[in-house]
């Protein structure tokens, strides 16, 4: 049985918003449904025989500098599986066909990872810039490292 994945721009249609939020429910994910009629999003989505099994969303975030200097990110935010689908490798999957449909357009992607989640990102690719706790802002400093400049979410 082969699995497609094949990554979408939101708002999604209501025929892909039934299948994850069925998805959600056969896996008790509470997911972020008002999201999916948002703009700004890329959901990288794997379907097996027809039937959604795994999803990640990406959001898209235009981070500026003290400077005034805009670079254009991706934060990664929900990721589900499907319980029967879970050790086929879906994680980095979904996160590699993101990459080669639209990473191009963009300076960097971010995330918080959870203990469970972080050993993945790591062999992913992705780098830990710090361990900074930010609990007043509405969202958190982006670094980028090569320059060591402080970008913001324009919001």
């Amino acid at each position: 049985m082969s699995i497609t994945i094949n990554v979408y721009e939101s708002p999604l249609d209501s025929g892909l918003q039934s299948s994850l939020v069925a998805l959600g429910l056969r896996n008790s994910f509470g997911l972020d449904v008002h999201a999916l009629n948002l703009p700004g999003n890329y959901y990288a989505i794997a379907e097996k025989e027809g039937l959604v099994v795994a999803m990640r969303r990406f959001k898209r975030h235009v981070l500026k500098s003290r400077s005034g200097e805009s670079i254009h990110a991706l934060q990664a935010c929900d990721t589900l599986t499907d319980v029967n689908a879970r050790g086929l490798g879906l994680f980095s999957k979904l996160w590699g066909e993101l990459k080669i449909s639209v990473m191009a357009d963009y300076t960097c992607t971010f995330n918080f990872p959870n203990d469970i989640s972080y050993p993945i990102y790591i062999k992913d690719g992705f780098k830990t810039v710090n361990r900074i706790v930010t609990c007043l802002l509405r969202n958190p400093p982006k670094v980028l490292i090569e320059t060591e400049e402080i970008y913001f979410d324009y919001v």
